[in-house]
């Protein structure tokens, strides 16, 4: 039941999106690196073209509530080859 109730509430809008970004100081680059997506899906949810996905909103929630936690510009992708 907690589970679902986590999922019914995964929205960010393009304005948070942004400032999250921003608070964790990162450039559009380097946070699509850390999410694994390209400039264009970034961009797709800034101008509000398609919704940022629930995941996505989990972690970068997590990311900016635990700041400190999080060292994103260490950060590291391994991307398969």
């Amino acid at each position: 039941m907690a589970r679902k109730h986590f999922a019914k509430r995964q929205h960010m809008t393009q304005n948070e999106l942004r400032a999250c970004r921003e608070y964790l100081e990162l450039e559009v680059d380097e946070l699509c690196d850390v999410l694994g997506v390209n400039r264009r899906t970034y961009y797709n949810w800034v101008y509000g073209r398609t919704p940022v996905p629930g995941p996505v909103v989990a972690f970068l929630t997590l990311a900016c509530y635990f700041d400190e936690l999080f060292d994103l510009k260490r950060f590291e992708v391994r991307r398969k080859r």
